[in-house]
């Protein structure tokens, strides 16, 4: 990580966001972090369960890297700070646990939830659009509208959906 990077920007005044894939927290790391005063941190979570996010991201373990990680930034936390943001990219393979995540993500007293969609953004990806599993497609769309119905109505318990990260 850029310590120097986020001090140097720190000194000018400036808000510092890192967004991070939250396996490289250890301790030294997360006490650094707080310590040189960022403002938020960006963690990629790709699912409730380890089952998902580790096969999302290919990697077994990394789900178990992420919330322990989580559980150091909170634990080295000072004043509110860092905010801590978890990032979910909503797509087939994870769209079953979105109503889990929210709740996992206010059981590690995470500050916001940003969901966002699967987009296309290369010819190479494009082309193979129709072929990919990660796709909401057909029946599941349906089922994505329920769930997201299911979001809203549990929003004051939870997480709200207007976005708010450039307020944090």
């Amino acid at each position: 990580l850029c310590f120097n990077v986020i001090k140097h920007t720190k000194s000018k005044g400036l808000r510092v966001i890192l967004t991070i894939n939250g396996t490289v927290f250890n301790e030294a790391i997360a006490r650094k972090l707080t310590d040189i005063g960022t403002d938020i941190i960006c963690i990629s979570l790709d699912g409730a369960s380890p089952k998902v996010h580790d096969a999302i991201r290919g990697l077994d373990g990394a789900f178990e890297k992420v919330i322990e990680g989580v559980r150091l930034l909170n634990h080295y936390r000072k004043n509110g700070h860092p905010i801590k943001v978890f990032i979910l990219t909503l797509h087939n393979e994870n769209l079953d646990e979105l109503l889990d995540y929210l709740v996992l993500a206010k059981s590690l007293s995470i500050d916001a939830v940003y969901v966002t969609s699967l987009v296309l953004d290369n010819i190479k990806l494009y082309s193979h659009a129709q072929e990919s599993p990660l796709w909401i497609k057909g029946e599941r769309l349906v089922k994505l509208d329920a769930i997201i119905d299911k979001a809203h109505e549990l929003q004051d318990k939870y997480y709200h959906f207007d976005y708010p990260s450039f307020q944090l």
